[in-house]
This record gives C-alpha cells, sequence and structure tokens, in this order.
C-alpha cells in the first residue's frame, strides 16, 4: 500500500508532465525540479533505521504512512500559480513519510523469518514494492488523462507542448489532484494494516517456538 501511495505514479510521470508543460520547464530541469523527494528520503531513511532499534518498527511505520497520507493530501493544493518551493516542501515531507516507513518496515519482515528463509523474504518484498510501482503509475496515470481532451494529452505527454495557458492546464491539474486524493487514500488504509501489524517479539518467540528454541533467545 505504502508503494501505491507514494511516489511511483503521482509523483513521477504526472508531476514530471505538470512542470514541464505548466511551469515551461526542460526535460532536465524538471528532474532536477524533483529532487527534494529524493532527497528527504535520503536523510531520513537511514534516521528511521537507527530510531528502529530503540521503537517498535508499527509504530515508525505508521507514522511514516500518516506524513505520507499528509504530504499527498498538502500536494492537492497545487495550481498553475504554486510556486516551486510550495511544491518542494510537500515533495519533502512526502520523501521524509517514505523514508521513516522503509527502514524499519524492511527490518521488521527480515527479522520475522528464520535466516535461511530471508532470501525468499527479500525476494517477495521487491516483488510486492515493484508491482505497487507498476499499479501506482497506471492508477496515477489513467486518472490524470482521464478528464483530459485528447489533443491536450498527447501535446503533454510527448513533450512537445510548454507553458500551457491556465485553462488548458485545468485539467491535468484536477485529474493529478484526483490522483493525489486516491494515493492519499492508499496511504491511510496502508497506516491502518501497519498499525494491526503483530509485534516483532511475538513474531520472534513464534519463529523460534516452531525451530524448538524457545527460551534460547538472547
Amino acid at each position: 500500500m505504502e508503494e501505491v501511495g507514494r511516489e511511483k505514479g503521482v509523483w513521477g510521470l504526472p508531476r514530471v508532465d505538470y512542470k514541464w508543460s505548466a511551469l515551461s520547464c526542460t526535460s532536465l530541469g524538471a528532474g532536477f525540479l524533483l529532487t527534494p523527494l529524493a532527497g528527504s528520503m535520503f536523510v531520513f531513511a537511514p534516521l528511521a533505521g537507527r530510531l528502529a532499534d530503540r521503537l517498535p518498527a508499527r509504530v515508525l511505520s505508521s507514522v511514516g504512512m500518516l506524513v505520507t497520507a499528509g504530504g499527498l493530501l498538502g500536494m492537492t493544493s497545487i495550481g498553475v500559480g504554486t510556486p516551486y518551493w510550495e511544491i518542494a516542501l510537500w515533495m519533502v515531507v512526502v520523501g521524509a513519510g517514505s523514508g521513516i516507513f522503509n527502514s524499519p518496515n524492511t527490518r521488521a519482515l527480515m527479522g520475522s523469518v528464520a535466516p535461511e528463509k530471508r532470501g525468499v523474504a527479500s525476494g517477495t518484498r521487491t516483488l510486492v514494492v515493484n508491482i505497487g510501482a507498476v499499479l501506482s503509475i497506471a492508477f496515477a496515470i489513467a486518472i490524470v488523462t482521464s478528464a483530459m481532451p485528447a489533443n491536450v494529452m498527447v501535446e503533454i505527454f510527448s513533450g512537445v507542448s510548454r507553458g500551457l495557458s491556465a485553462s488548458a492546464a485545468a485539467p491535468l491539474i484536477s485529474g493529478l489532484h484526483a490522483a493525489l486524493l486516491l494515493m492519499a487514500g492508499a496511504s491511510v488504509i496502508g497506516f491502518f494494516f501497519s498499525v494491526l501489524r503483530g509485534n516483532e517479539r511475538d513474531a520472534y518467540a513464534m519463529r523460534q517456538s516452531g525451530l524448538g528454541l524457545v527460551g534460547k533467545q538472547p
């Protein structure tokens, strides 16, 4: 759910096309304007990893999902005249939420399986992450383009249109807002799943019990 509700769809192609078309950016410039998201993840992911040694992964991951949802909801305020610093601020929030979620969640996942099963667990996690990324792109593009005239859609997504007027960009912005709301909803659902996950110590005890090692855990 975190991957579906994060930047892979809404924060990828539609956002680049918004900057290219509505903000008159070059393709390279639009790419650089996305760096606050990755930079925020780069900062918060290792911090969350250190906190995961002291706090339950359930708490940190749930907080990360809420922060992500808040950032996505904040992005629904974007308009053609929105200054870049405001967009960058919400990108930082979403990146922070993703960073806070990923490190503790991965740690809890890897710690809940026996050492000889961690390769399978890692592969399964990667599979689920990639499925979420693909689904988010499909949903986001479908929603963003559903309200756009065909000729405008072709111009925007082919990269031949720059500096759209407010009226021409309105369908793109409207679709982007709808997609952001959907992804924020997915993040909220993911928050509840994260809250309801089992305790890490309980998972460890169950695994050790299955191995006949109860009472020998460190």
